[in-house]
């Protein structure tokens, strides 16, 4: 949900600033879906199987007969191949790979630009002996000639998080973010969250509360809310609090408040959002979101939902290609996005 409260377009350009295209790996790295763990399934408190099919007004999500998500927003699986694809605009490919908690651990990409010059970018993701995320580093490389200084430039950017845990619950986020563009320009943040509990999270659900925060230019906010990055937190969070300082001297900090109001049968029907930022200079702003959970019983609609997807295939003549003034665009949207949260 971040990249629609931070910045409207993120939902869609998360993804294409790195294109996608498929990359090597061997056959024993695809992940076997019969033997991985399906997070989103949850019993809820009338003992019946469900997932979520609808998270806010635009996230849908369909599942396959182990109850792994296959459809995500505009984001396709196929477990068998150990790739995602995203279609909202083209389709772009990545190759992915997967741990038997339900987190995926890997995922790489290259990708060929309309210029002819290529962009590679790796991500690992690391888990504790619980199925618990605890931490990812990604990478972004890019050599491009530059025609203003008559020689080929590598652009490069690294991010680091590492993510504590206590007693079951996601307690701080620490991201430090550098990038540089050869010996011209360089720059990075780092970025602290800390997170408070309040209510029990019994059923085992995945919130906003939470994904919101997992920084990264890819699509932590929505893999998180469907369970493939590890298990949930053990507690609801009620309070998040983010510290972000630039490299340049900028700041700004942001406060997040949740409450919840559920259905019946224990499950979350609506996460209520009271968010709070202030810039470097003083300055406040206060928003109010309001996100809807929507469910489907999982057991009753398995085969039904496999079916129809299993003819969705990934075409990658469909790709387009993209342009250097697109890339720079999302360089400058990694480098300093917006941290005010947008209306869904």
């Amino acid at each position: 949900m971040k990249q629609i409260k931070f910045l409207a377009m993120l939902a869609v350009l998360g993804t294409l600033c790195f294109g996608f295209f498929a990359c090597g790996s061997d056959d024993d790295d695809e992940p076997d879906p019969s033997k991985v763990a399906a997070n989103a399934v949850f019993t809820n408190n009338l003992g019946e199987q469900v997932v979520a099919s609808k998270i806010g007004n635009y996230m849908t999500i369909t599942y396959n007969s182990y109850g792994l998500p296959i459809k995500v927003y505009d984001y396709s699986f196929d477990y068998d191949a150990g790739i995602f694809w995203y279609t909202g605009s083209g389709i772009y490919e990545s190759k992915f790979t997967m741990n038997k908690y339900g987190g995926i651990t890997s995922i790489e990409e290259e990708t060929t630009f309309n210029d002819g010059d290529i962009s590679n970018y790796k991500g690992t993701f690391s888990y504790n002996g619980s199925g618990q995320l605890t931490g990812f580093v990604e990478q972004w490389e890019e050599t491009e000639y530059d025609s203003y200084y008559n020689m080929d430039i590598t652009y490069t950017e690294n991010m680091n998080t590492s993510l504590t845990w206590s007693n079951g619950n996601l307690t701080q986020i620490q991201t430090t973010y550098r990038w540089k563009e050869g010996n011209l320009d360089s720059g990075g943040s780092t970025r602290t969250t800390r997170i408070q509990y309040s209510e029990s999270n019994d059923l085992g659900q995945y919130t906003t509360g939470i994904s919101d925060f997992l920084y990264t230019c890819y699509e932590c906010d929505e893999f998180w809310l469907v369970g493939l990055f590890g298990k949930a937190t053990a507690d609801l969070p009620y309070s998040v609090v983010r510290n972000v300082t630039y490299d340049d001297g900028d700041s700004y900090s942001s406060t997040s408040e949740f409450t919840y109001e559920y259905n019946s049968d224990g499950t979350i029907q609506t996460e209520k959002e009271a968010y709070t930022y202030v810039n470097s200079d003083g300055s406040r702003s206060s928003y109010n979101y309001s996100t809807s959970y929507t469910y489907k019983d999982f057991t009753s609609s398995r085969s039904e939902v496999a079916e129809k997807w299993s003819s969705y295939d990934y075409d990658e003549s469909m790709t387009p290609p993209l342009s250097r003034e697109y890339r720079t665009m999302m360089r400058e949207t990694r480098h300093k996005a917006s941290p005010m949260k947008k209306a869904r």
